[in-house]
C-alpha cells in the first residue's frame, strides 16, 4: 500500500488551519488507497483528535524522538519555541527506522530548505504545502492555495523541477463543501441569517469583536449563528452574550461546516481556509485579518470583488465593523456581486486535484485529466463557453445567450435524466465540456473547448472519455452521434481523431452538416 506522511502542527496559539487542510488532502489520499500518518508535536490544543476521527493515524514529534501510540504524550505549552534542528533529528530517526514513506508532506511556517533536503532520501516525493512565500524550499511539489492575480511568487525559491499548484483552485477543502455547493440553495440578496466564524480557536479574540459591532448594529438580523470552535478560553461568555440576544445561537465545534454556510446569508469572519469554504458556497463575507500572513490574500480577495476587507483585527473597532455590516444589509446588488464573484473563485474539488497531481507525479505523469459530471457550481462556465465567439458561429444558432436564458436551460438539463453533462480538467483547471442527449437514434453529441487550450488534441479526448464514460453512466445506449457543420474543420478533424465514422444512415442527417457516429462498445 502506498503511504505519506503529513508534518503539520495545530495549537492554541498557531490556530488548527494547517491541520484543517491537510485533513482534506488526507482524506482524498485515502480516497486512492494511500494510508496517511500525521506527525505533531504534542502541543495544547493540537488537533490530533480531529486527526484520529477521519481515519488517520498520529505520530507524535516530542523532545525524546517520535512517539506514536495512546495515550497522547501531555500536551507542552503552546509558546515553546520551535528548533527546526530538533525536530529534523527527530523525524530522520524515526523515518530511519521503516520504509520509505511514497510522499512526505510539509505544511509548517518553521520548516524550509535546512529541513527538507536532509529528508529527501525518506520518501519518494517531498511536498511542501505554504502561503507566504518568504523562505526557500527544496521540494518536488510546492501547493499555495492562497495566490490570486497570477504570477508566481516561489519561481526563485524552490528548485526548476519543482511543479507548483497555485490558486485557490488546489484549495483544500473537506469534500462537504463540494457536495454543499452541488446542492445550492437560492439567495436573494436579503439577508435573514448571519453567521459569525472566526476560525477554530480565534485566539485573536475576533468573535468579541463582532458581538461588539452586533451591539451597535441598528439594522435587525432575524438569526445569528456564531461558532466558538475548539478550546477557547471565552466559550462560556461568548456563549452567555448570545444567550442574551434574541435570534442567536452559540454553537461549538461544528463538523458539518457547510451546512452552516449554505444556510447562511451574509458571514462575519476571517482570512485562512475558511475564505475558500465560503467561496466554494458564495457566501458574501465581511473580513477581517485575525494573523498576518493572512492580511495580504484578504486585501487581494478585496481588490477581486469577493469579500469586504475592514482591515487586521487589532485595528478593527466594532462601530466600524457594524458600519460595514449595516452598509451591506442595506445593498442587496453589491451583496449579489459579491456572491456571484466569491463563486467563481473555488469549486471545492482542490483536494482532489493535488491528489491527483501527486498520483501522477509518482507515476512519471505530467498534465492530469479528468472527466467529472458538471453540476449547478458550474453554471457561469458553461455560459461563458456557450457564447465564445467561435462556438456561437459553429452553432446552428450564432445568436449570443443571455444569462437567464442560459440558467433556465442549464437547470433543466442537470435535471434531466437523459442528458448526460460532463467537464474535463486538464492539470485542475476546466478545459473542455460535452453534452449527450439520449434520443430514439442513440446520444446525440455536442462538446466544446475552452479558447486557451485549443490546438492541443483535448476536443478528441473529450470524445473519447466523453464516450467511454456514457457507456458506463447509460449502459442502454447504442451508440453516440454528432452533426458537424461541414466548414467546421477543427470539429471534423477531431470527431475523426478520436475514432467515430461517417454515416449517412445512422444518426441524424443535415444537407449543410456531417453525421459521426461512434459505438459505444468501441468506446
Amino acid at each position: 500500500m502506498s503511504s505519506a506522511c503529513i508534518r503539520a502542527d495545530a495549537s492554541l496559539r498557531i490556530g488548527s488551519g494547517h491541520i484543517g487542510r491537510c485533513l482534506a488532502l488526507a482524506d482524498a489520499l485515502r480516497a486512492r488507497g494511500i494510508e496517511v500518518v500525521f506527525a505533531c508535536r504534542p502541543l495544547a490544543g493540537h488537533g490530533g483528535e480531529a486527526v484520529r476521527r477521519r481515519g488517520h493515524t498520529v505520530a507524535w514529534v516530542t523532545a525524546a524522538g517520535v512517539v506514536g501510540g495512546s495515550p497522547d504524550p501531555d500536551p507542552v505549552i503552546d509558546q515553546e519555541p520551535f528548533f527546526w534542528e530538533h525536530d529534523l533529528d527527530a523525524l530522520r530517526a524515526w523515518l530511519g527506522r521503516r520504509a520509505p514513506f511514497d510522499w512526505l508532506i510539509v505544511d509548517h511556517y518553521g520548516i524550509d530548505a535546512r529541513w527538507e533536503s536532509p529528508l529527501q532520501a525518506s520518501a519518494r516525493s517531498l511536498v511542501v504545502v505554504d502561503d507566504l512565500a518568504d523562505r526557500r524550499h527544496d521540494c518536488d511539489l510546492l501547493l499555495d492555495q492562497n495566490v490570486l492575480g497570477g504570477g508566481d511568487p516561489y519561481e526563485a525559491l524552490v528548485p526548476g523541477a519543482c511543479r507548483r499548484l497555485l490558486g485557490p483552485r488546489y484549495a483544500l477543502l473537506r469534500t462537504q463543501f463540494r457536495d454543499a455547493r452541488g446542492s445550492p440553495r437560492p439567495r436573494d440578496g436579503g439577508t435573514g441569517r448571519l453567521l459569525v466564524s472566526f476560525g477554530g480557536h480565534d485566539a485573536a479574540g475576533a468573535t468579541e469583536l463582532a458581538l461588539g459591532a452586533l451591539d451597535d448594529l441598528e439594522w435587525p438580523v432575524p438569526r445569528v449563528d456564531i461558532v466558538v470552535g475548539g478550546p477557547s478560553q471565552r466559550r462560556a461568555a461568548i456563549a452567555g452574550r448570545c444567550a442574551a440576544r434574541r435570534g442567536a445561537t452559540c454553537l461549538g465545534d461544528v463538523e458539518d461546516m457547510a451546512a452552516l454556510m449554505a444556510a447562511a446569508d451574509l458571514a462575519l469572519g476571517a482570512g485562512g481556509i475558511t475564505t475558500w469554504e465560503r467561496c466554494c458556497l458564495g457566501l458574501p463575507a465581511i473580513v477581517t485579518s485575525v494573523a498576518p500572513n493572512q492580511r495580504g490574500v484578504v486585501a487581494a480577495a478585496a481588490d477581486a470583488g469577493f469579500v469586504v476587507d475592514v482591515g487586521p483585527v487589532e485595528e478593527v473597532r466594532p462601530a466600524a465593523l457594524a458600519a460595514a455590516l449595516a452598509a451591506l444589509l442595506r445593498d442587496a446588488p453589491r451583496a449579489k456581486a459579491l456572491r456571484e464573484a466569491a463563486g467563481r473563485v473555488c469549486d471545492g474539488l482542490g483536494a482532489w486535484r493535488v491528489g491527483e497531481a501527486l498520483v501522477a507525479g509518482a507515476a512519471g505523469g505530467s498534465g492530469v485529466l479528468w472527466l467529472r459530471r458538471a453540476d449547478a457550481a458550474d453554471l457561469l462556465l458553461y455560459h461563458e463557453w456557450a457564447n465564445d465567439p467561435d462556438v456561437r458561429a459553429n452553432s446552428f444558432s450564432s445568436d449570443p445567450i443571455p444569462l437567464e436564458t442560459h440558467r433556465r436551460w442549464f437547470q433543466r438539463r442537470l435535471a434531466d435524466p437523459a442528458c448526460f453533462l460532463y467537464l474535463l480538467e486538464e492539470g485542475g483547471q476546466a478545459a473542455a465540456q460535452i453534452r449527450f442527449d439520449l434520443v430514439a437514434g442513440g446520444a446525440r453529441v455536442s462538446f466544446s473547448v475552452d479558447r486557451a487550450r485549443r490546438g492541443h488534441g483535448l476536443a478528441a479526448e473529450v470524445l473519447r472519455r466523453g464516450a467511454r464514460r456514457l457507456a458506463g453512466d447509460a449502459p442502454h445506449g447504442r451508440l453516440a452521434f454528432g452533426l458537424v457543420k461541414r466548414g467546421n474543420g477543427a470539429s471534423l478533424r477531431a470527431f475523426r481523431a478520436a475514432g467515430y465514422h461517417e454515416s449517412r444512415e445512422l444518426g441524424e442527417q443535415r444537407d449543410d452538416s456531417t453525421t459521426f457516429v461512434l459505438g459505444l462498445e468501441e468506446a
